[in-house]
């Protein structure tokens, strides 16, 4: 049976540029601004399909506009 330990996902925002109301216009940052913020972190998943459904609801959850999901973890075989 494949387990997967060390679960981790992350949710990655990166920003180039914001409005200014002030100014009326859109200006960039020097260097994009990167903001990450972790939606989940367990220890072990020991199915496929609980994994499957895990990533499925965090995906459809935080992904979005500049909004990227990282996924880690790993595998091992347990007999």
């Amino acid at each position: 049976m494949i387990t997967y330990k060390n679960l981790k996902i992350v949710a990655v925002t990166k920003e180039d540029d914001y409005y200014d109301r002030k100014k009326e216009k859109t200006i960039k940052y020097k260097s994009p601004k990167i903001t990450k913020k972790t939606v989940y972190d367990e220890e072990y998943c020991h199915d496929l399909g609980e994994l499957y459904e895990i990533l499925k609801f965090n995906c459809e959850k935080h992904n979005g506009y500049r909004t990227n999901c990282e996924v880690t973890f790993k595998i091992e075989n347990e007999y």
